[in-house]
């Protein structure tokens, strides 16, 4: 690779960095908005704490846990919940239309031992968001704020049951790949 090719590579790796920060910024701010409003609405009431202690307590499950929660061991359930789809909307997604690049690809057994985390980081972020907004949610309707609880429950179903889905999804190929490669 000679100098010049460097430059353009590392200018294009920069736009798919603010690609990929923009998405999230965006996928968080649209989807965090109304969980924001309501607890800001309460002043922040002791329940508030409760359930951002149970997502916390959610994201540091152990491995074993989290791989249980698989929705299914099969690569075409979540091509038909799909997945195929929801990735080019997502951070580290096949958005590469913004930026017109390549989608890099796992090609050795480190890269997939290191995206492998990366997916079960994100998967335990999921996890973690999916319970706060689920008690929260439930909170809302509880104490009769109809609105809230439908607007953080159609969050929660945007922006964390697809990403859960992906991330498994994602492990699923991965580990296949690996088992390939063991043969």
């Amino acid at each position: 690779m000679n100098n010049q090719q460097g430059k353009t590579f590392n200018v294009k790796k920069k736009q798919i960095n603010i690609a990929d920060q923009l998405l999230n910024i965006m996928w968080s701010t649209i989807c965090f908005a109304p969980i924001v409003m309501y607890w800001t609405d309460l002043v922040a009431q002791k329940w508030l704490y409760v359930f951002v202690f149970s997502g916390i307590v959610t994201i540091f499950m152990p491995k074993g846990v989290l791989y249980k929660l698989r929705f299914s061991g099969r690569r075409n359930f979540y091509e038909n919940s799909g997945v195929k789809t929801f990735r080019k909307l997502v951070q580290e997604g096949n958005h590469r239309w913004a930026t017109k690049t390549k989608i890099k690809n796992v090609t050795n057994k480190m890269e997939a031992i290191r995206f492998l985390g990366k997916t079960d980081m994100y998967e335990r972020f999921h996890w973690g968001c999916l319970i706060f907004f689920l008690f929260s949610s439930l909170h809302c309707f509880v104490h009769g704020k109809l609105i809230y609880g439908i607007l953080i429950t159609a969050a929660n179903a945007v922006y964390n049951i697809p990403t859960i889905l992906l991330q498994q999804y994602n492990r699923l190929r991965i580990e296949a790949m690996l088992e390939r490669e063991e043969k």
